[in-house]
């Protein structure tokens, strides 16, 4: 049986957590055929507004690993924390790492064991993949 862990996702404005989110949640088996349905009732295309969807229906934002199910909830204390990095910031991601620590070291953001640093924005696809 799958064991629960939760997560948070944090970065600059723009990295594109949203993106992730709904990428994870779209390839890794988080929407059932109802949430599909719901989604393409309402016209939504791009991974991020999957997330932005979602967390506005009060859905769990969730995804399926072969040993986990994942929550992404900011309220409680995660497993992991990913730091989302945006690629094409023109400081080559300075700020964020700096943003980053700060947070840490501050206490502002609940440290786990297991922190995540993505690059995101490498090749530009956002998009749910046509039928």
């Amino acid at each position: 049986m799958a064991t629960w862990k939760f997560i948070q996702i944090h970065g600059d404005d723009g990295a594109g957590k949203r993106t992730l989110i709904g990428r994870l949640m779209y390839i890794c088996g988080g929407l059932g055929l109802s949430q599909m349905e719901q989604l393409e009732q309402n016209g939504i295309r791009e991974y991020a507004e999957i997330a932005a969807f979602c967390k506005d229906q009060n859905m769990t934002r969730l995804f399926y690993t072969p040993s986990s199910q994942v929550v992404v909830d900011e309220s409680k204390k995660p497993d992991a924390l990913l730091w989302v990095v945006d690629a094409t910031a023109p400081d080559s991601g300075r700020s964020s790492s700096q943003k980053l620590a700060s947070l840490i070291t501050t206490g502002q953001a609940q440290t786990p064991e297991s922190l995540v640093i993505l690059v995101n924005k490498m090749h530009g696809r956002n998009t749910v993949p046509s039928s």
